[in-house]
């Protein structure tokens, strides 16, 4: 008040100020009218970022007074209350609206905890704009100016907030610091552009970035937890339990199958390509054997490499069964469950069975709608981990070994005795 009546008392004189001042306000509301449609389709492209921006803008300043005052925030209810505010607006030539950040800060400062300062607020705006309008003709637009930075001082406080981002989360950090830098050195929209995208690269980022874990058995419990992370955690013998602590999709789908080879230190296209390597000499070694008659020695020879190179095998593959924590999948996608399919299969040549448990709705929907028990049966899903290992260890107890081949040369009836007490020898 006390500005506005200096710039009135020096206007036309030596002492004018030379400020801005908010000149003549229009007295009164235009009567309600339909909106005009004529220029749609100019501003579709601009009222949509508008309308992002507006409500980013009103939810955040919400939930920041919220925090202040310790109430919930329903962004519903908050959409509907900005969609009903713009419709009956239009019918008045109102510009597009949102929540002001210097209000509702000076509003949040002054103690006002309910709806009511509102109704306040706008008898008071109904005031000066049927009467009272002209006497703030002088009123100097600097002080207006000097009323918002004071108000929103506690919101540019926030800024140094940011040290301590950075102590708690790069990532979030980094999500700020882009987003804030975009938006002061161009404008708005962009910046909240930019700022959605870097934020959803982080979450590819994070992705590539999980955590992977062999779980043991807690002895005296039937819990499970990640043997690097707890000392007591037991691994069952024979029997894997692998976590991977991501939603299972497109971009980490191969990162899965590569942590699970690790973590199980078997690689079974490795194995595979071995065991060809090692079928395709013996072939050889046998076509270098010529002749129809062939002495049971030669023949016990030959079963004892067999039985040999199935040791190494048994050297190489010293697993029996998988289990896959499915808990940690909040959701996949055709590419993650076509990663789940190849690990089955892959452990299934080289004789290791793949169980999965703890698989949530959504991830059980999706293997029905994809096809998935085609190639995985439904026995091999379970609800829980230690069910799925109690299976495990039941078909470890009832797993025999195959018998070695006998080898017996008709022609040498008097040597059969022979040839398999060489052959049970072999076998011990």
């Amino acid at each position: 008040m006390f500005s506005i009546l200096l710039c009135f008392l020096g206007a036309g004189t030596p002492l004018e100020f030379h400020v801005d001042i908010v000149g003549e306000v229009e007295v009164g509301m235009k009567p309600p009218t339909m909106p005009d449609f004529t220029y749609t389709n100019d501003v579709i492209f601009s009222a949509f970022p508008i309308a992002i921006v507006s409500f980013v803008i009103h939810i955040a300043l919400a939930k920041l007074v919220a925090k202040q005052f310790n109430y919930q925030v329903n962004a519903n209810q908050e959409w509907l209350a900005l969609g009903s505010m713009h419709a009956i607006a239009s019918f008045f030539g109102c510009f597009a609206g949102g929540s002001s950040l210097s209000r509702t800060i000076t509003s949040a400062n002054l103690g006002t905890k309910s709806q009511l300062s509102t109704v306040v607020v706008v008898v008071v705006l109904l005031v000066v704009a049927f009467g009272a309008a002209p006497l703030f003709t002088y009123l100097p637009k600097p002080v207006l100016s000097s009323i918002v930075v004071v108000a929103m001082k506690d919101l540019f406080v926030q800024i140094y907030f940011s040290r301590r981002l950075f102590r708690q989360s790069i990532i979030d950090f980094f999500i700020f610091t882009v987003t804030f830098t975009v938006t002061v050195l161009v404008n708005v929209n962009i910046g909240l552009a930019i700022g959605i995208v870097f934020a959803l690269l982080t979450v590819v980022l994070r992705s590539q970035w999980a955590e992977s874990v062999c779980m043991g058995r807690i002895p005296g419990t039937s819990d499970f937890k990640g043997m690097g992370h707890y000392r007591a955690a037991m691994e069952v013998p024979g029997i894997k339990v692998f976590r991977f602590d991501a939603p299972l999709y497109f971009a980490n789908a191969e990162l899965f199958l590569t942590r699970m080879h690790r973590a199980t230190g078997l690689d079974p296209l490795m194995i595979l390509d071995e065991l060809k390597g090692k079928e395709k000499k013996k072939k050889k070694e046998q076509n270098s054997v010529r002749g129809p008659n062939l002495t049971v020695r030669r023949r016990c020879v030959q079963s004892h490499k067999q039985k040999m190179e199935t040791d190494e095998k048994e050297e190489l593959v010293q697993l029996t069964h998988i289990v896959v924590d499915c808990s940690s999948f909040p959701y996949i996608d055709l590419m993650g469950v076509e990663a789940l399919a190849r690990a089955y299969n892959d452990y299934k040549a080289i004789n290791i069975t793949v169980f999965f448990a703890c698989c949530k709705v959504a991830v059980r929907q999706m293997f029905e709608y994809s096809g998935f028990y085609d190639q995985v049966p439904k026995t091999f899903m379970f609800v829980s981990l230690p069910d799925a290992v109690s299976r495990a260890q039941y078909e470890q107890e009832l797993q025999v070994q195959p018998p070695i081949e006998e080898s017996v040369n008709p022609e040498y009836p008097d040597f059969n005795d022979q040839v398999r007490c060489i052959s049970s020898t072999g076998t011990k």
